[in-house]
C-alpha cells in the first residue's frame, strides 16, 4: 500500500472536509439557538463557508491524489485502514458536496418562495452530507454501518422539519430507515461470523478461505439495505408516498445525495471486499435489476403529481445506476452526471414556481409566468428522457453499451423498454410545457417574484453540465 508522509496534515488533511462541514453543522445548529436565527448574515455564512469546503475538496484531488502524473495516483489509509482516500473516493465525495450546496441554496430560496426553513435545517443537511461522506471513504463495514444509521436519522429530522404531512413522511422513513439498517447489520454480523473480520482488505483477502454458508446471507443482506437507498425493487415501495411528503430541498437530498452515496458505496464493495462474489450475486442482482426497470417504467406512465412521476421515474433510473455499477466507476459517475444536475435544475424550477405538490398543468402556468424558466425545465425533462445531444442520452447509451458488451440480453431488453417507455412519460410533461402561452396575468405574477441572482447562476451551472457533458458524451468513455 502506497502510504503518506507521517506529518499531521498528510495523514488527517484527507478528513478536512468532513471536519470542516462538522464545524459548519454545529455553527448553524447554534446560530439558531442564539440572538436572531433567521439573520441574514448567518444564512449566508453557512453557505458560503459550505462552497468552501467544496474548493478545498478539490484543491486536495489536485493537489494531494492526482499529483503531477497519472502514475503518481496515491491513496491514502487512516486508523488502521478503516478510512481510504483515494481518486475515486475524492471524485465521489466532490459531486456529493456539490450536490449537497445546491440542495442548500435551494432550500435558502425555498424559504423565500414557498415556506420557511428553519436554520437547523442547514446544520442537518451538512451533518447529513458529513455521514455520507465518511460513508463514502469508509473500508470497515461497522463505519459504514455507523455512517449510514447516522445518516438515515439526520434525513427523518430533515423531512420532519420541511414535511407537508408531519409526522407521516418522516416516521414512514424513519421506521423503514430502521429495518434497512437492521438488515444491513444482519448482514455484517454474518460476514463477520464467515471471514473474522470487518475490514475490507481482510475480508477480501479471506473470502477463498471463508464458508459460504454465512458469508453469502451476509453479503446479500449488505447489499439489500443499499438497494433500499437507492430504490431498487421490491426496496421502491416507499418512494412515492415519501417523495409526495417531502419538501422540496429533503426530496432533491433523496433523489440525488442519498442515490448517489448508496450507488458508490455498493460500487466500492463490490470492486473490493466483495470482489469474488460478483458472480455468485449476479444472477439475482440481473432479476432486481429487470423487475426494478418495468416496475419503475409502468408506475410513471398515468403519473399527473410531478413528485409522483419523479419517484417513480426515480426508480428506473435505480436500475440503470445498478446496471452501470457492475461497469465500474467511470460509467457510474458518468451516469450520475446525467441524472443529478437535470433532477436538480428540475427541482431547482419547481422550488421557483412556488408549488409545493405541482402537477403537470401547475407546470403550464410556470411555463407562461416564467419562459425561460420553462425553456430550461424541458431542457432537464429532455435530458431525462435521454434526447441527444443531452447527457442524459449518452448516460443512458454508455450503459446500454456496457450491458450489450457483458451480454446481458434480458437487462437490455428491460433497458430498451423502459426508456420507451420514459420517452413517453417525459415527452408528456415537455408537450405540455411546449404547449403553455403567456397571458398578462402569469406576466404580471412573474414581475411579482424575479429571479435572484444566485438562482440565475445555479440553474445556468446546471444546463452547463447538461450541455457540455453531452457534447464530451461520445468521447468520455
Amino acid at each position: 500500500m502506497d502510504y503518506f508522509s507521517d506529518s499531521l496534515i498528510s495523514q488527517f488533511g484527507a478528513l478536512l472536509p468532513e471536519l470542516f462541514l462538522a464545524v459548519i453543522a454545529l455553527s448553524a445548529l447554534i446560530f439558531s439557538r442564539f440572538g436572531r436565527p433567521h439573520a441574514v448574515k448567518r444564512l449566508y455564512t453557512i453557505l458560503w463557508a459550505q462552497g468552501l469546503v467544496l474548493l478545498f475538496s478539490i484543491w486536495w484531488l489536485f493537489a494531494h491524489v492526482v499529483a503531477a502524473l497519472p502514475g503518481h495516483i496515491k491513496t491514502q489509509y487512516l486508523f488502521g485502514g478503516s478510512i481510504t482516500v483515494g481518486i475515486w473516493q475524492m471524485w465521489a465525495v466532490i459531486l456529493l458536496q456539490f450536490v449537497s450546496l445546491v440542495i442548500a441554496w435551494m432550500a435558502k430560496r425555498y424559504s423565500q418562495r414557498v415556506k420557511r426553513l428553519p436554520l437547523e435545517f442547514l446544520g442537518l443537511l451538512n451533518a447529513s452530507t458529513l455521514s455520507l461522506s465518511l460513508m463514502l471513504k469508509a473500508s470497515d463495514l461497522g463505519l459504514l454501518f455507523v455512517s449510514l444509521e447516522a445518516s438515515g436519522l439526520i434525513v427523518a429530522l430533515m423531512l420532519a422539519l420541511g414535511s407537508l404531512s408531519l409526522p407521516k413522511a418522516a416516521l414512514k422513513y424513519l421506521v423503514l430507515s430502521g429495518i434497512s439498517a437492521v438488515v444491513l447489520l444482519w448482514g455484517i454480523v454474518l460476514i463477520y461470523l464467515s471471514t473474522g473480520s470487518l475490514n475490507y482488505s481482510e475480508i477480501s483477502h479471506s473470502l477463498t478461505s471463508a464458508s459460504a454458508i454465512w458469508l453469502l446471507p451476509g453479503v446479500g443482506l449488505v447489499v439489500a439495505s443499499l438497494f433500499f437507498k437507492l430504490g431498487v425493487f421490491p426496496f421502491s415501495y416507499w418512494l412515492p408516498e415519501v417523495y409526495e411528503g417531502a419538501s422540496l430541498p429533503v426530496l432533491a437530498y433523496l433523489a440525488t445525495a442519498s442515490k448517489l452515496a448508496a450507488g458508490f458505496v455498493l460500487l466500492f464493495l463490490l470492486q473490493g471486499p466483495f470482489q469474488l462474489l460478483v458472480g455468485a450475486l449476479l444472477p439475482l442482482c440481473s432479476v432486481l435489476i429487470i423487475l426494478t426497470l418495468i416496475f419503475g417504467a409502468l408506475g410513471a406512465l398515468k403519473q399527473t403529481s410531478i413528485k409522483r412521476l419523479l419517484s417513480l421515474s426515480g426508480v428506473v433510473h435505480a436500475g440503470f445506476i445498478t446496471a452501470a455499477v457492475f461497469g465500474g466507476f467511470p460509467l457510474t459517475f458518468f451516469y450520475f452526471l446525467g441524472y443529478v444536475p437535470a433532477l436538480l435544475l428540475i427541482l431547482y424550477l419547481l422550488t421557483e414556481a412556488g408549488e409545493e405538490n405541482p402537477t403537470i398543468e401547475d407546470l403550464k402556468k410556470f411555463r407562461a409566468s416564467y419562459p425561460r424558466g420553462g425553456v430550461l425545465m424541458i431542457v432537464a425533462f429532455a435530458s431525462m428522457a435521454g434526447l441527444p445531444p443531452l447527457v442524459g442520452f449518452w448516460a443512458k447509451f454508455w450503459v446500454l453499451i456496457g450491458t450489450l458488451y457483458q451480454q446481458q440480453w434480458w437487462i437490455l431488453s428491460s433497458m430498451i423498454l423502459a426508456s420507451v417507455l420514459a420517452l413517453y412519460y417525459y415527452l408528456q410533461v415537455v408537450f405540455s410545457l411546449l404547449g403553455a402561452k403567456n397571458d398578462e396575468g402569469h406576466s404580471h405574477a412573474a414581475a411579482l417574484h424575479p429571479l435572484t441572482l444566485s438562482t440565475r447562476f445555479w440553474m445556468i451551472a446546471l444546463l452547463i453540465i447538461l450541455i457540455s457533458v453531452g457534447i464530451l458524451g461520445p468521447i468520455s468513455l
